[in-house]
């Protein structure tokens, strides 16, 4: 399948495993950037790099795979993916329902398969619905069972959270934003992390709307 917008936007389950082949082009030479989460300084780099000519091909795309990308650091790609230069593109590999700014978002061409929606957020709701004693058995379930499914749920429906009104105090959300940067992520103790995550994130009702 032939796209050719300059930046593309992919929004899966499996940020680090999906297979984007259908997305590749022929004569196009390829860079691939893995962030757990993206920061400003990583932005920079990848703006500079994107003004340097590709070595062999006429053409290069950035393969941006990340599960996070603060504030600062999506600004500082807003003006590279409005105006990027003639011999780079970019696809964007990001997690189901990780909400980026608005004008960011208009910048990029959304190839994700919007009838295959992600139930992460659902799960997320229902787990900060429960109990506290309910969570927790929750996540001895989950880590007993070793359900990366359920985990990676958990964590975009954080990230999601976070970005959408979270009420916690400065010293709360620093420790749920811990949370979304480690959860799953190579030597990281997901149980703990999970379980502070539930002893944070005040009770809510499952009807309750963000």
């Amino acid at each position: 399948m032939d796209y050719s917008h300059h930046a593309l936007l992919l929004q899966v389950n499996d940020v680090v495993n999906t297979d984007i082949s259908s997305l590749l082009q022929s004569s196009v030479e390829y860079r691939t950037f893995s962030y757990e989460q993206c920061k400003v300084e990583d932005a920079r780099e990848l703006v500079r790099l994107a003004h340097q000519r590709p070595d062999k091909e006429e053409v290069q795309t950035f393969v941006v795979r990340t599960n996070f990308i603060t504030l600062d650091a999506q600004h500082t790609l807003l003006k590279v993916l409005e105006e990027p230069p003639p011999s780079t593109k970019f696809i964007l590999v990001l997690p189901q329902q990780f909400p980026l700014l608005q004008t960011l978002r208009s910048r990029l061409f959304d190839v994700t398969d919007n009838n295959k929606q992600s139930e992460a957020v659902v799960e997320f709701e229902d787990f900060i619905s429960q109990s506290i004693s309910d969570r927790l058995a929750q996540i001895d379930k989950a880590a007993k069972g070793d359900d990366k499914d359920w985990m990676q749920a958990i964590k975009q429906g954080l990230v999601f959270y976070l970005q959408t009104g979270a009420k916690e105090n400065a010293t709360q959300r620093q420790r749920l934003e811990m949370v979304a940067r480690l959860l799953l992520t190579r030597g990281s103790a997901n149980k703990m992390l999970l379980e502070q995550l539930a002893l944070v994130v005040p009770l809510a009702s499952k009807n309750e709307k963000r």
